[in-house]
């Protein structure tokens, strides 16, 4: 299972490829990836404790991922 440290540079390193640059995406330093995946994680193990779907928190993990990501 990957840890979320490993998940929060997956995502700064893909915010630094090609793919990223050509779309606009401005590259994610390690602090903001750590800080959106584990507020990520937080949110999905509070559902998972609580009971409640994950569909009911998806929405919301979406559009905070794309407000940290999108191209600017």
């Amino acid at each position: 299972m990957n840890t979320p440290g490993a998940v929060a540079a997956l995502v700064m390193d893909l915010s630094r490829g090609p793919g990223a640059a050509r779309a606009g995406v401005e590259p994610v330093d390690l602090i903001t990836a750590r800080m959106l995946i584990g507020g990520v994680a937080e949110v999905l193990d509070r559902a998972i404790r609580e009971g409640t779907s994950l569909e009911s928190v998806a929405a919301t993990v979406k559009t905070v991922m794309k407000r940290v990501i999108e191209p600017r």
